[in-house]
């Protein structure tokens, strides 16, 4: 995804031109058996949560549903009482 990152920035944010000019399959990335021993997008980045949260959120999100991390569901209580 590198070409195509470098591409979109090249030609102002435009990923659908950055994939037609590198030649990248998006449906590939779309449409992939996303089991649980894959290696997914995100397990390369470390944003403090396990990857059972992950693996928790990509299945929900199959099933419509979806949660804030832990972090943001403290906030948004905090943060509710003064925003009503």
């Amino acid at each position: 995804m590198a070409p195509v990152i470098e591409a979109a920035e090249r030609n102002g944010g435009n990923w659908r031109a950055a994939l037609a000019e590198t030649g990248v399959d998006a449906s590939f990335f779309v449409f992939r058996d996303r089991s649980h021993d894959a290696v997914l997008p995100w397990d390369i980045i470390d944003g403090g949560l396990r990857d059972n949260f992950f693996r928790s959120e990509f299945d929900k999100s199959l099933r419509e549903e979806s949660t804030l991390p832990p972090k943001r569901q403290k906030e948004n209580a905090r943060l509710l009482p003064v925003l009503q």
